[in-house]
């Protein structure tokens, strides 16, 4: 049975919740830090005895973190943790998604200690994953109409993903004219009985790209995180690891002068005081619409 007892800062403010876990071999201490500011002293409880629990389950089945944990079963304790949290299937999917790599076996670290783990073993990991070809899922682009296809069938696009067993993201890939994977298109052509040379041509695969790659750093840096929470390890290797930069770069839109003022003149004519007043601000202080929504 698991301990919590608050811990607090000068000013009364929940930091923390300390929970002690008491197992055959000894005591286990970890923590629960609030999401956010403000949360609710029942509500920051309740989070805690959720992790509490999900701590307590891995210890009994012998899978809580230590430095000879394996970095693989380590990623898994990580998800099922975030599963415990209110992750979403979809992020589970991905997280499994990028650890096919880490676990690959010429150039993964997978099956190595997480207390074995360096910088310089991530950095090695990195630098190959980046110069690898998207080898574990092979690219293949539509060459019929998808939308002519839906029409013939009679079915949309949400149901057309549904059957298939696919996200509705893959067919709107489909129908830009993007990639998708060698996976995606044999699950929809078997739906329809089509063979995937007819409507399927397979692509270059080409390298890895940089948001995929930060990724999988991102995911990495996620699992040592928990271990350093865990005081399992003193260290994240994955800190010093550097991001890559994106190798396309976001064109913004400014407003000219002229478009500004035709706003100004529809505005004259907007009964609507409150989106008014959004406008203005969009304009005048250069706000994001979730800062300004946010605004008391």
């Amino acid at each position: 049975m698991a301990h919590y007892s608050f811990r607090r800062n000068k000013d009364g403010a929940i930091t923390s919740v300390r929970i002690c876990i008491h197992t055959d071999n000894g005591q286990i201490n970890t923590s629960y830090k609030p999401e956010f500011d403000d949360m609710p002293e029942d509500y920051i409880m309740l989070k805690a005895r959720s992790y509490g629990d999900a701590m307590e389950g891995n210890i009994k089945f012998g899978t809580y973190l230590s430095p000879s944990t394996l970095f693989s079963d380590a990623a898994e304790y990580f998800i099922a943790l975030g599963r415990s949290f209110g992750n979403t299937a979809k992020t589970e999917r991905y997280y499994r998604t990028l650890l096919v790599r880490v676990k690959d076996p010429v150039y993964g670290f997978g099956n190595m200690p997480i207390g074995k783990i360096t910088t310089g073993t991530i950095n090695t990991f990195i630098m190959n994953l980046s110069q690898s070809e998207n080898k574990h899922s092979p690219c293949v682009r539509c060459t019929v109409d998808i939308d002519k296809f839906l029409k013939n069938h009679h079915i949309s696009v949400y149901s057309f993903a549904k059957k298939a067993g696919t996200s509705e993201d893959v067919i709107r890939r489909i129908r830009k004219g993007k990639n998708i994977t060698l996976t995606s298109a044999e699950k929809i052509c078997s739906v329809y009985g089509n063979n995937l040379e007819s409507m399927f041509i397979l692509t270059d695969p080409g390298k890895l790209s940089t948001t995929f790659l930060n990724d999988h750093i991102n995911f990495i840096r996620s699992v040592f995180s928990l271990a350093v929470r865990e005081h399992v390890i003193f260290f994240n290797p994955c800190d010093p690891v550097r991001r890559f930069k994106s190798s396309t770069t976001k064109k913004t839109g400014a407003l000219s002068m002229d478009q500004i003022k035709r706003i100004f003149v529809c505005l004259k004519e907007e009964d609507n005081l409150e989106m008014v007043l959004f406008t203005f601000l969009l304009i005048f202080t250069g706000a994001r619409r979730g800062e300004i929504l946010g605004l008391k």
